[in-house]
Order: C-alpha cells, then sequence, then structure tokens
C-alpha cells in the first residue's frame, strides 16, 4: 500500500478549514539515467481534511496544496511527516523593476522559483514598456526572480528558447506583504561593442563570466554595442552561443573593468587552431 499522508488544510489567517484543495505528492526516483516521477493525488473535504496514499515508503515527498484564490504552498517531507497541518494564505505580491535598452525589455520575461526547483516559465511575467512587473498571490518564503530572454522559433511559431543569466534578485515574501525590487539596475557600469572577425555581432545574447562565476547578461543591439551593470570589478569573459569554423577556436577576450566603470570595451572575436584535449 505504501506510504499514506494525512493532514487538515487551514487558513493561515482565521484557522478555518478550506475544503476543495488540489494536494499533490510527488517523488521523484532514479532508474538507470531516467528520472521518474511517482505521483499521488486527493482533495481536502469539507473539514479541510485530506488522506493521500500509495506514496513509495523511505522517499523524500515533495507535497502542493492548490486552490483558487490563494497562494500555492509547497512542502517538502521528511520519512516521518505523515501528519501534516497545511497552512494555505493569500501570499504576497512583489513589484519590480527590470532595467535594460527597448528592445532588451521587448525579449524578456521574469521567472520566479523557490530554492532547490528548476527553472520553468510557469507563472511567468512579461515586462511594460517601462520594464515594470507585478507577481501577486506569491507563496510565502525565499524566491528568486530572474530575467529569461526569448527567442521564438521562426520554424514552429508559438514555441520559444529561453535563456537564463544572473540578471536576478532574491527575496523573503512575507504573508500580505508587497516587495519591491530592481534587475540589473544597479552595480558598475560596462559598455561597449561586440565583434566576430571585426564585424558586429548584432541581435545577441552576451553572458559574461566575471569574479566568483557571477554571469549578468545582456543583448546587442544592431551595431553590436551592449550596455549593463556588474556587480564587482574584475575581468568579465563573453559566453555567447557562436561556433568558429571546423578545427578552430576563439582567443580569448575580456573585459578588464576597474572600480570606477569601463566605457568602450571592444570584443572581437578572432579564430585561432583549436587546442587538442589531452
Amino acid at each position: 500500500q505504501g506510504r499514506t499522508l494525512r493532514g487538515r488544510v487551514v487558513d493561515v489567517t482565521s484557522g478555518a478549514p478550506v475544503p476543495g484543495v488540489a494536494l499533490r505528492a510527488t517523488v521523484a526516483k532514479k532508474e538507470g539515467r531516467s528520472l521518474v516521477l511517482d505521483e499521488q493525488e486527493a482533495a481536502s473535504d469539507d473539514d479541510g481534511r485530506f488522506e493521500v496514499s500509495g506514496i513509495p515508503p523511505k522517499e523524500p515527498v515533495a507535497l502542493s496544496a492548490r486552490k483558487a484564490g490563494y497562494a500555492p504552498r509547497n512542502l517538502d517531507l521528511g520519512e516521518s511527516d505523515d501528519d501534516l497541518e497545511v497552512l494555505l494564505g493569500r501570499g504576497g505580491r512583489v513589484e519590480g523593476r527590470l532595467c535594460g535598452r527597448p528592445f532588451e525589455l521587448a525579449r524578456s520575461e521574469i521567472w520566479m522559483r523557490a530554492p532547490g526547483n528548476v527553472d520553468s516559465r510557469e507563472g511567468a511575467q512579461k515586462v511594460d514598456g517601462t520594464g515594470r512587473f507585478v507577481f501577486t498571490g506569491v507563496e510565502t518564503g525565499s524566491r528568486t526572480f530572474t530575467r529569461a530572454w526569448l527567442r521564438e522559433n521562426p520554424l514552429s511559431p508559438g514555441s520559444y528558447g529561453a535563456a537564463l543569466g544572473d540578471t536576478r534578485a532574491t527575496v523573503v515574501v512575507e504573508e500580505g506583504r508587497t516587495i519591491a525590487i530592481s534587475l540589473g539596475c544597479d552595480g558598475i557600469p560596462l559598455a561597449g561593442v561586440f565583434l566576430r572577425e571585426g564585424k558586429p555581432v548584432p541581435d545577441g545574447i552576451v553572458f559574461f563570466q566575471g569574479p566568483a562565476g557571477v554571469a549578468p547578461d545582456a543583448m546587442t543591439d544592431a551595431e553590436g554595442r551592449f550596455s549593463l551593470f556588474v556587480p564587482a570589478p574584475g575581468s568579465y569573459e563573453p559566453d555567447v552561443d557562436l561556433s568558429p569554423a571546423p578545427g578552430m577556436g576563439w582567443a580569448p577576450v575580456a573585459c578588464h573593468v576597474p572600480p570606477g566603470g569601463l566605457e568602450g570595451c571592444v570584443l572581437d572575436l578572432s579564430p585561432v587552431p583549436a587546442q587538442e584535449k589531452p
């Protein structure tokens, strides 16, 4: 029969039972190189009580609770967490601003995730013409908001590819509170032009690998120009999705950013013979 979870869902403010809550218990198990999800579902009754059975024993369980009008609730359960009280509230509100040039804002979305979760487009928010965005009904706790670059697949209308860098902010969301955040608005200015063998690289997304593994990101305009803020002085190497000719690689290039910032950095990719791996 497996493991059984029993509990009750209550309103975090009033303590009243919450009926009709959809609950899902998920166990992720590795089978060879594959990740298999075992999911069991249930709903809370008129007294807010629920029972989820058939769960594989001795495995970490992720329990989610969802109901319209409430913020989602996600719990990571240990082996002995079989009797539960699940608290549902309206959550918090996050108001934010993404800084960037108009063409960058047009290609950006804001994704939200909890620590340890995989980045997902579910619930993503577009920014307006001034970079403003709002998340409502946000689950309480630590939440990370990240800028995602979107590119529509011309061969498959409606499908997108996405790339995420380190233009992000992490905050603690509290019940009934509003938090203001900004993304890509602060730091040390870095601007310049990105070239490939002397020619501008237009409409390209550039990730800059910097000190301590930080990867701030920007997009080039039609002339290959870029502009962003980096978190600390140091050397920043570009990482772009450009392939050299077979048997060739790119010579290292970098922007060396002083504490006061850097304007006019020229990054010109030049092909060199690829080094053979030992």
